[in-house]
């Protein structure tokens, strides 16, 4: 079991280290640290003949010790609010900071130099060295806080009894699944590992409002390894505008094929200029790409090349389409319909369906279908669960946060089961079930012993 858990552990710490970017600054590190150590005369010659001159001619006076202090002052009073507030530096500026500060501490020490003080023994380059480090010291720490408060909190368990609030936030983890829905999650996760990747498939989660589709997803999410899928989450609420969503879209795409193909990012853009979705270049860039952003069907194949080319599969979650104005939900149908072309891209997409048909409103439905299916290759409805589930929960609930006794216990039981029709009509989703408890908690214990149950 330990051995489990450090794998574990390990496995997260490679995962952030891996989102972080830090194995490309690792190995930039690398390489700048080998060339300094191979070319170490050639450097120290270079440092004596433009480098030295240029400090050779500096000269200190009051104002110079003036100016020196109320840049240590801006420093510190920088870095405290930056370590206060968490900032999170940008690797690329630390890196360059951290190397400045090496070389001058290794010319420092290097005993052939004679360096300027400013107090004492203390000289100019001393000063620049000891805030260049200090704020790399800084930015370190503040990862590393980062990392400790999102680890600890993926690894706590809710405070719900503490609190006595319930959260009404999707589940995560399969612990958390009260309708025992992991059997169907992996079903529709096996079903999406076996589809074939020569085409587009666009599959839709089918569920009323307060059932549990972004937990459902989840769920699958679990079973879906990162070996196999690059899984982007795209959520349209998020754009700017209806218009922009398409443009959203494309550059999430892009941020995933740029890790195969560095020349993805400007096909992506010149492909989203060919349909019009951006018109943000100069104009030389403009009259240099002209063709290629004529000839659609070019950049068209271009980008299917690079889905075919990758080894994992695509797969673009879509949550909250339901909660979408009706020319955004149009919006997110154009744009899976207009990728039906590429290859090895999956979309699934979880909706309220009678939802989404209400907001698209009557000329977008006939008799016989609906149009929002047209756009779907295969649907899937959470399958619904008897309502004792949800009764239990809120039984089982109820007796935690009241603590109560066995005679409370046999109360709480007996007027749920005997009012379990009054209950089912009334509170039909886990999502009203939270809600009632919160509030039932909160009002009971201000009349406890008072009222009967």
């Amino acid at each position: 079991m330990r051995q489990i858990s450090n794998k574990i552990k390990h496995s997260k710490v490679s995962a952030w280290v891996k989102e972080q970017g830090f194995g490309k600054y690792l190995i930039l590190c690398l390489i700048i640290t080998y060339f300094l150590v191979s070319y170490n005369s050639q450097y120290m010659a270079w440092y004596n003949e433009n480098v030295l001159p240029i400090f050779g001619h500096f000269v200190s006076n009051i104002w110079i010790i003036l100016l020196t202090i109320i840049l240590i002052v801006i420093a510190i009073y920088d870095i405290i609010e930056k370590y206060r507030m968490c900032y999170q530096y940008d690797m690329k500026v630390i890196l360059t900071v951290f190397f400045i500060s090496i070389l001058l501490i290794i010319c420092r020490f290097s005993g052939n130099y004679i360096y300027v003080n400013w107090i004492w023994y203390i000289s100019y380059v001393d000063v620049l060295a000891i805030i260049c480090i200090t704020y790399t010291i800084s930015a370190i720490v503040n990862k590393c806080r980062i990392f400790f408060n999102l680890f600890n909190s993926k690894n706590e368990k809710s405070d719900c009894i503490k609190d006595e609030i319930l959260n009404d936030w999707p589940i995560e983890h399969k612990e958390e699944d009260i309708f025992d829905l992991e059997s169907e999650a992996i079903k529709l996760a096996e079903k999406i590992k076996i589809l074939d990747r020569k085409k587009t498939w666009s599959l839709a989660i089918t569920a009323p409002w307060g059932t549990g589709k972004t937990s459902f997803l989840n769920l699958i999410l679990e079973h879906i390894s990162k070996r196999d899928f690059e899984v982007v989450r795209f959520i349209p609420r998020d754009s700017k505008s209806y218009k922009t969503i398409q443009e959203d879209f494309f550059n999430s795409i892009a941020c995933v094929l740029s890790k195969y193909d560095s020349r993805c990012s400007n096909t992506l853009k010149d492909y989203m200029a060919s349909l019009q979705l951006i018109d943000n270049r100069g104009v030389v860039e403009k009259l240099v790409n002209f063709y290629r952003i004529w000839n659609k069907d070019s950049l068209k194949d271009s980008i299917k090349k690079s889905f075919v080319s990758l080894d994992k599969k695509v797969l673009v979650l879509i949550d909250d389409f339901d909660r979408l104005s009706k020319d955004e939900i149009l919006e997110v149908l154009k744009l899976i319909d207009s990728n039906a072309a590429f290859t090895n891209l999956v979309f699934l997409t979880a909706y309220d369906k009678e939802q989404v048909n209400k907001s698209l409103g009557d000329l977008y439905t006939t008799k016989d279908a609906y149009f929002v299916d047209k756009f779907f290759n295969l649907e899937f409805t959470i399958p619904s669960r008897p309502y004792s589930y949800i009764s239990r929960y809120i039984e089982d609930k109820l007796c935690k946060f009241l603590n109560a006794n066995e005679s409370e216990k046999k109360n709480i039981q007996q007027t749920i089961t005997n009012r379990s029709s009054l209950f089912e009509e009334c509170i039909p989703t886990l999502r009203d079930a939270k809600r009632f408890i919160n509030q039932f908690v909160l009002d009971y214990k201000q009349v406890r012993g008072d009222v009967i149950l």
